[in-house]
């Protein structure tokens, strides 16, 4: 439909304590490109292996592996969000 925004799908995979940092910069850097998201934290083993993260914290976006093991620069997760 014209017009309608794609939601994308991010998931944050770690410890909660080791993604709120990079949680906050997510919500802010996507605002700021007013996109539509839907932001999901994980710390299941199983499902962090079965991105094949061996390092969190990582960021799946829209099912791919984005980051892993690094806190990724405010122009990264511009680049990757838009």
């Amino acid at each position: 439909m014209l017009g309608e925004m794609t939601m994308k799908e991010i998931k944050l995979l770690g410890p909660s304590d080791e993604t709120l940092e990079l949680a906050l910069r997510i919500v802010k850097t996507a605002h700021h490109l007013g996109i539509n998201y839907r932001l999901e934290q994980n710390d299941d083993e199983d499902e962090i292996v079965g991105h094949g993260v061996i390092v969190t914290p990582a960021v799946v976006i829209d099912g791919k592996l984005a980051f892993s093991g690094e806190n990724p620069a405010s122009e990264a997760l511009t680049e990757i969000l838009s």
